[in-house]
């Protein structure tokens, strides 16, 4: 047992050694590895998102989609900013929607309206697939209101009507 004694501890120091260089290389691949944090939230919002959407389902159809290309939501008063707005409102078919896009909107949740005071385009009549059936309608104004529980979209500002077969204001 003494012949070995001394290669045993020679041994010994080398094992305890090789974990050791494992364990760092291990620490050292980890830190490389690991994502930065996410930065913080600035002041007052409560979330942050790009390329944003959400969609409310009843029955399994799709009643209204929205999407985003930015989303901010404040804390105080609670409303989400978007910017870059696509707004699909489905028909009770499921084969059409009404497209409305804007550059930016404001939603209020206590209210439950969203709102866009730059200026909106509307198109009628869109089909989800395939071509429309009949004329599409496109509306340009600007001040619209859309709220969720009715669905209906409206404003008092100036408002112009194209067609294929012509154009006219109100």
């Amino acid at each position: 047992m003494r012949r070995f004694g001394p290669w045993l501890g020679l041994l010994a120091l080398a094992a305890i050694a090789g974990v050791g260089v494992a364990y760092r290389t291990a620490l050292e691949r980890q830190r490389r590895d690991t994502p930065p944090p996410p930065k913080s939230l600035e002041q007052g919002l409560t979330a942050k998102a790009t390329e944003w959407a959400w969609s409310q389902t009843v029955g399994g159809k799709t009643l209204v989609e929205v999407r985003a290309k930015d989303f901010r939501q404040v804390r105080e008063p609670a409303v989400t900013e978007l910017k870059g707005v696509e707004l699909k409102i489905f028909d009770d078919d499921g084969n059409h929607f009404d497209r409305v896009t804007s550059a930016s909107a404001e939603f209020s949740v206590a209210d439950g309206k969203l709102y866009s005071d730059g200026d909106v385009e509307i198109t009628l009549g869109e089909a989800v697939e395939g071509q429309p059936q009949g004329r599409l309608l496109g509306i340009r104004t600007s001040g619209v209101t859309f709220e969720n529980k009715t669905g209906k979209a409206e404003t008092d500002r100036r408002a112009t009507f194209s067609l294929d077969v012509g154009e006219g204001e109100g």
